[in-house]
């Protein structure tokens, strides 16, 4: 009979044949976070710094006879990675899977010390020169009206752009859109809605703050009234209306020379294919294949008035919008769905008084809403990770070696200022769930 390994914390008994493949692969394709008992699942609580440190200082010793000590080197490499994660100047390069302690966090340009490529402090987005000496918000705004990538691909860029940040560790995620609102970080792993960055709780494991109620509804998410997790299902010309009102611009038209032909066939077939064929929506989506999931278009048709976007898309577009825009979305809900959001949030519907005409009970209804769930001034991904530091941002000055250094061909290569001690992770990402 084999022998046997016994998991401390929780006493169960596995084949150590096994145990050793399972921890092996563990440590190499995921986070330590996941070694964890493959029976029980205990102990479900390593977010608890102090028995997370107990566990992994006795699993350290417990493993070192059933794995190889490449391996054993990778888990302490990961288990100092994981302390380091928690150091407000830890960052994420944006060009590879490498962390580092930003050394100059004052200055917004920092240096990967592994690929030596730059990335912002702040919006950890790739860095460019046209970054340099204005905000990120300004950035953002110039490389979608500027940026000739970003002009060719219209909309589908700018969903692109607004991607998924870990709300705990920061990782940044530039993933394709599609499928669940419930993303699981392979780097904490956290579990959070990427539509709000506010967190899901298992209230078998976790203590939800929010209401007693809450004890009895197992894994969930308190999701405001502006996160697209409930505006995916408003009607795009709702959003529409919400934007016009308040002068907000939003796109309609497809980007100039969008089509679906291939660069390959005779150009007065593509023509007379781009007026015939029918547009398909470009944004990037993860899909099931049977070799696992996959980056691949939408494909979805586009209808007329999406700006080049099937229905879904766009809905998410006008969202990313009425958000950055700080805009209540309660403005446009009909009195069900204003009594929805006072559900939600625990709030008393108020009684409707004798002979009130309907458009006036729903004004005492959105007053309601508006003055008993105020929304903070800040879009719902911000309302989450602005509680790290703020940053005073230092402009850039070029060293004076700089302009002959540089690789015209790759502007991400620029010299800056910044650098940092170097962390190689070798998890793979993970998909949502």
């Amino acid at each position: 009979m084999s022998q046997m390994f016994t998991f401390l914390h929780c006493q169960d008994r596995v084949c150590q044949e096994c145990v050793s493949q399972f921890i092996t692969l563990t440590i190499k394709d995921k986070n330590i976070n996941h070694l964890v008992c493959p029976v029980c699942g205990k102990p479900e609580n390593l977010d608890d710094e102090a028995v997370a440190t107990e566990y992994f200082n006795n699993f350290d010793i417990m493993i070192r006879g059933l794995v190889d000590g490449e391996t054993h080197d990778l888990f302490q490499r990961k288990l100092r990675d994981r302390t380091l994660m928690k150091e407000p100047n830890f960052r994420w390069c944006s060009h590879c899977s490498s962390g580092f302690i930003n050394e100059q966090p004052g200055q917004i340009r920092m240096m990967c010390p592994h690929c030596q490529r730059f990335t912002c402090f702040k919006c950890k987005r790739q860095w460019e020169d046209q970054h340099q000496g204005i905000t990120c918000e300004q950035f953002a705004a110039w490389k979608e009206a500027n940026d000739p990538e970003f002009q060719a691909t219209g909309l589908a860029a700018h969903l692109k752009m607004n991607g998924i940040e870990c709300s705990n560790c920061k990782y940044r995620y530039d993933l394709s859109k599609g499928g669940c609102m419930h993303f699981k970080c392979v780097m904490c792993p956290h579990e959070f809605c990427s539509g709000c960055y506010n967190p899901f709780v298992n209230t078998d494991a976790q203590n939800c703050r929010v209401s007693e109620l809450c004890t009895v509804r197992g894994l969930h998410a308190h999701h405001p009234r502006d996160c697209y997790f409930y505006l995916r299902d408003q009607d795009p010309e709702e959003l529409q209306k919400l934007l016009h009102d308040n002068n907000v611009a939003y796109n309609t038209e497809p980007p100039e020379g969008q089509g679906n032909a291939s660069d390959d066939d005779d150009e007065a077939a593509v023509g007379a294919a781009a007026a015939a064929a029918p547009l398909h929506c470009k944004v990037n989506e993860q899909k099931e294949t049977v070799d696992g999931l996959a980056d691949a278009e939408c494909g979805v048709e586009v209808q007329a008035g999406y700006a080049g976007l099937c229905r879904k898309h766009y809905v998410e577009y006008l969202v990313v919008l009425v958000n950055d825009k700080l805009l209540d979305p309660a403005d446009i809900m009909s009195s069900g769905d204003l009594g929805h959001v006072l559900r939600r949030g625990y709030v008393e519907q108020p009684p409707r008084p004798d002979r009130i005409q309907d458009d006036q009970y729903h004004q005492l209804l959105l007053q309601t809403v508006k003055d008993q769930l105020p929304l903070p001034p800040k879009p719902p991904r911000k309302r989450i990770l602005d509680d790290e530091e703020e940053v005073q941002v230092v402009p850039n000055i070029p060293d004076e070696d700089d302009e002959d250094d540089e690789d015209d061909d790759v502007i991400d290569d620029m010299m800056g200022f910044g650098g940092g001690r170097e962390i190689f992770l070798d998890d793979e990402l993970e998909a949502p769930i």
